[in-house]
């Protein structure tokens, strides 16, 4: 072999040599980079949780603050001074015109104090239907004139329903009175709808709580003849 096929070879295998050096260079660099991009994600990934965290806590301290706001505001409504004269009116239309000889009897129809009530109820089923408050939240507070008011009072809401073709009427008031009857039931009570006697019952403890002495009270909020609630008549 001459030198000039040695240089030759040498040369190649100098070539070759560091042919592989690059590309050994380039598979580090490319595990590196890798690597490094991981290393990015993982951090990324990291960080978003830690932001998504963050977030749904500062979420939850505003849906809890929103919450007790509600609730606060709403039984600072029912407990007024015009709240409680429209379950003494309420109560007083019931006695003077379903309670006969000693009994009670469904009632047929609602006054305007009555369809105040329900239109209180029914905006608090519309709040926990779309989610604003917990419906435990709401039970809580409210069980016992949500159980036993929608009872008292469905006869007269399904016959105001058939006379005014208005199937959907204080339909969460009844939203919250079947998810009532659910909770009990998960509870391990039976769930079933008041009796009769439970419903006579919480009537003649109204009846005690606001007609002291019904004869020396007069209306402080005068009546409305239109028998549809008012949310309806307001409409157009």
């Amino acid at each position: 072999m001459d030198y000039l096929t040695l240089a030759i070879a040498i040369g190649g295998i100098a070539t070759g040599i560091g042919a592989i050096g690059t590309v050994i260079v380039a598979r580090r660099q490319l595990i590196e980079q890798r690597q490094f991009l991981q290393e990015q994600t993982e951090i990324a990934r990291r960080q978003a949780k830690i932001t998504e965290t963050t977030f749904k806590e500062e979420n939850d301290r505003a849906r809890v603050n929103l919450e007790v706001d509600i609730m606060y505001k709403s039984w600072e409504q029912w407990s007024s001074p015009a709240y409680e004269e429209y379950r003494r009116q309420s109560i007083q239309y019931f006695m003077r015109n379903f309670a006969i000889d000693g009994g009670l009897l469904e009632p047929d129809s609602m006054d305007a104090s009555t369809r105040k009530i329900f239109e209180y109820y029914d905006e608090l089923g519309y709040l926990t239907r779309t989610g604003v408050l917990r419906f435990e939240r709401v039970w809580s507070s409210y069980s016992s004139g949500i159980r036993l008011g929608w009872a008292w009072w469905e006869p007269a809401v399904k016959k105001l329903r058939e006379e005014w073709n208005e199937p959907h009427w204080y339909e969460n008031f009844e939203y919250l009175y079947d998810r009532t009857l659910e909770f009990d039931r998960a509870r391990g009570r039976t769930g079933a709808p008041p009796t009769s006697e439970e419903v006579r019952h919480f009537v003649e403890e109204t009846a005690k709580l606001f007609l002291v002495d019904p004869e020396s009270q007069s209306p402080n909020h005068p009546s409305v003849d239109d028998e549809r609630p008012s949310r309806e008549r307001s409409g157009p």
